[in-house]
């Protein structure tokens, strides 16, 4: 662990060391947009991971999380296609009611800027889908654009063999039923 690699991890430790490592990566990309932060502590804990950091006068807002999202799928070589589906305006959104769903207009606004500097950030591109076949084209375009090749080491195709056995089994309940109540029925 000490020198940044994990040759074989304890399974009841794997989900403490993804998340200190998911720390570790969270500061890196703070102190990559926040050059004057200071680190306190940051530990895994049961739920997670946090870290204390002095930004100075600096003050965080939800507003500035894509930038850090971005900046670690930056690190990482991560591209972002990010897509804007829908429209502006009002949107149907269901909510519960006794006994069914209930359906009400709420406000839509789709943040374009953000997604777009996302995007742009990670050497992605960003897309706007009004409806279902601009979405298709999208994704289509990001399926021409985006090919990983993969390595199968293995690959089976496996069949339920049980079919027959079961059958035969059946069969075989049915016969000694029918045969206990018919020819080998036993008098008292």
């Amino acid at each position: 662990y000490k020198d940044g690699t994990v040759a074989e991890c304890p399974q009841d430790e794997e989900l403490h060391v993804l998340r200190h490592s998911a720390a570790h990566i969270l500061a890196q990309a703070v102190k990559n947009l926040y050059p004057h932060a200071h680190f306190a502590y940051g530990p895994a804990t049961e739920k997670g991971f946090y870290y204390d950091v002095d930004l100075g006068e600096t003050k965080l807002s939800d507003e500035d999380f894509p930038a850090i999202e971005a900046e670690i799928a930056h690190t990482f070589g991560i591209r972002v296609y990010s897509i804007g589906v829908g429209t502006n305006g009002t949107a149907p959104y269901p909510v519960p009611v006794a006994g069914g769903v209930e359906y009400i207009n709420v406000p839509v606004e789709i943040d374009s800027k953000t997604l777009a500097t996302i995007a742009a950030k990670t050497q992605g591109e960003f897309y706007r889908a009004t409806n279902t076949e601009n979405l298709r084209e999208v994704y289509h375009k990001i399926d021409q654009l985006e090919k990983t090749k993969m390595r199968v080491k293995q690959f089976s195709k496996r069949n339920e063999a049980f079919a027959p056995f079961m059958l035969v089994a059946v069969i075989a309940l049915f016969l000694e039923l029918l045969l206990n109540n018919s020819i080998l029925r036993r008098l008292p």
